[in-house]
């Protein structure tokens, strides 16, 4: 059994990167629907929204080795960039960003995808979490984990919001 913390920026047991990791990555940025077509992966997608080098890159790993097709953002902008081409089952966010953070990616996320919410996972070293979780639930946040947090939590929340949103959809249809 594996077991990481990550914590503010760094972490002990950081690594490279796998090879699935850096697959689940460059897989999640195929732009061109012919190519996900060709393409088609099953997987659940994720998107890791983080500033921190260290934080961002461990996280996808870590989730791309749990069997998620992971993208990775730096910030709200360039999350709402890649929401374009990519859109994930759950998106794990962190709050306190520059250039856009998690509150404005939040709200500008839901007006971007419409109807099709995207459960959302805040994690953040910040104070009140769960009271901003709480004001930004109604932008599609279904979870808050405070940093340092446990990656193994991380990826059963993940999981089980992707399923839950998978059910909710084949009951509607």
């Amino acid at each position: 059994m594996r077991t990481y913390t990550v914590l503010h920026g760094r972490d002990e047991s950081l690594h490279a990167p796998s090879r699935s990791a850096a697959a689940g990555r460059e897989g999640g940025t195929r732009s061109s629907s012919a190519s996900r077509l060709r393409f088609r992966d099953d997987r659940k997608r994720v998107m890791v929204v983080d500033d921190e080098d260290s934080i961002r890159e461990l996280t996808a790993a870590w989730l791309s080795d749990e069997g998620f097709l992971v993208a990775t953002a730096r910030n709200g902008a360039d999350a709402l960039r890649q929401l374009r081409d990519f859109r994930p089952d759950v998106i794990v966010l962190d709050l306190m960003m520059p250039v856009m953070d998690g509150w404005a990616f939040a709200e500008a996320c839901r007006r971007v995808t419409g109807a099709v919410e995207i459960p959302i996972i805040v994690v953040s070293a910040g104070h009140g979490l769960v009271q901003a979780s709480e004001q930004l639930r109604a932008f599609g946040v279904r979870a808050c984990l405070a940093k340092p947090f446990d990656l193994e939590m991380l990826a059963a929340t993940a999981t089980t919001l992707a399923e839950r949103e998978e059910a909710v959809i084949a009951a509607a249809s």
